[in-house]
């Protein structure tokens, strides 16, 4: 059996050919490949010679076809179309199908009484060992390589030193629109301009790996937070807004990290206080995530908590009192931190201890300072959010200082 072809963009008219010759002795020039069982045969609209019907789809294995004819739902003139062969590679459109039917011309006792046929438009089909053949291994090979270069390129620019400032922007405005659910969960909407302007310090100070200790801070300590949220609320003990932070709370929370990352990014101090600036930055997060965790691990578990000061049994949620399950989960979370500022590089094993050590004294000069001073007579000025920028300061000072006289006993 041999199939008419056609160019690309040229109609071709295919069925399956007739297992029998013409009246003539010949084969139609012509065939039209399309299971015809039941049908008639005829002229094609602008062939020469009529042309045959074929009883059995399955026949068409025995023609060199290597898949079986696949029905194709349509329904055309008064009939169902018959099924039609798509291993070719035609496609067909609604508006191509035509029907056909006529009379058979001198065929005797032929028992098919009409003719469908399908009218296709066939994509050139090129042998598998031309030029055009290879031409899409070349266009994903291409492709390909155009990815490579644009991710290689990405990549030198995300973690150029000093990080630039398209970076950062680019970054932080693409972080806080996918982000978007998570930080409104946590933040205030001041409470999110405050922190965007956090993220850009963070990036442009200490690139890729200071942006990461921010955003696990932030996710870390706005989940302790959530602990047992209702219960705290019902005990008057929650954080205000359900823990959501304000601009205050964010300022609280970074102002020593902004600051270390201002130092490095001005370049003060040099090359040989970037090591400095950092631990001081990561120390800073230690601390405030081990006083957050402390705080809300206290006040959703504590069992017993006592005052810093005297050791007197206090209320849950007392300014100033510690409790063993809030102190152990503080410096669990500010061992983790440190942990992961090692694997960015950001401190070596030495920095971590001196950030974590760093922050417990803080944590206990802050626990102090609200046991004795914090919502006293007279000292309403000393509000939680500035205890907090003491806090922070405290832990970030003491870590650079014991950095230091280390470094200096070396």
């Amino acid at each position: 059996m041999t199939a008419a072809t056609s160019i690309e963009g040229v109609s071709a008219s295919l069925c399956l050919a007739p297992s029998n010759k013409t009246s003539t002795g010949r084969r139609p020039a012509s065939p039209l490949l399309c299971h015809a069982a039941g049908h008639s045969t005829g002229l094609v609209s602008g062939a020469s010679q009529p042309v045959l019907g074929f009883g059995a789809a399955a026949s068409t294995q025995q023609h060199g076809l290597s898949r079986p004819p696949e029905v194709l739902k349509s329904r055309l003139g008064s009939g169902p179309f018959p099924p039609c062969v798509s291993s070719l590679g035609f496609t067909a459109r609604p508006a191509t199908l035509r029907c056909l039917q006529a009379a058979m011309p001198g065929r005797a006792g032929s028992h098919l009484s009409s003719l469908s046929f399908l009218t296709l438009t066939a994509p050139a089909h090129a042998p598998q060992n031309s030029p055009t053949a290879k031409r899409p291994k070349k266009c994903r090979a291409t492709l390909a390589a155009n990815l490579s270069a644009v991710a290689t390129e990405v990549s030198a620019a995300l973690w150029a030193q000093p990080p630039s400032w398209a970076a950062t922007l680019g970054v932080n405005a693409a972080v806080f629109s996918l982000g978007y659910p998570v930080l409104r969960s946590g933040l205030s909407a001041s409470g999110m301009a405050s922190s965007f302007l956090l993220g850009v310090a963070a990036w442009k100070g200490f690139g890729p790996p200071g942006y990461t200790l921010v955003c696990l801070y932030f996710l870390l300590g706005t989940a302790v937070t959530k602990l047992r949220l209702q219960q705290k609320q019902a005990e008057g003990i929650a954080e205000q807004r359900s823990g959501r932070r304000g601009p205050g709370s964010v300022v609280g929370s970074a102002a020593a990290a902004v600051a270390c990352a201002a130092g490095a990014t001005l370049g003060v101090g040099g090359a040989a206080a970037v090591p400095l600036w950092q631990l001081g930055y990561v120390a800073s997060f230690c601390t405030k995530l081990s006083d957050t965790t402390a705080s809300e691990v206290g006040k959703a578990y504590g069992k017993t908590t006592y005052l810093i000061t005297s050791l007197a049994l206090v209320p849950r949620g007392t300014e100033g009192a510690v409790s063993a399950e809030g102190t152990l989960a503080g410096l669990a979370a500010a061992v983790a931190l440190a942990g992961v500022a090692v694997l960015a590089g950001m401190v070596d094993g030495t920095g971590a201890v001196v950030a974590v050590v760093a922050s417990q004294v803080a944590n206990v000069f802050e626990s102090w300072l609200g046991a004795t001073s914090q919502g006293k007579a007279g000292r309403e000025w000393l509000s939680n959010d500035l205890v907090n920028v003491l806090n922070i300061s405290v832990g970030t000072t003491v870590a650079i200082l014991l950095r230091v006289a280390l470094l200096g006993r070396n």
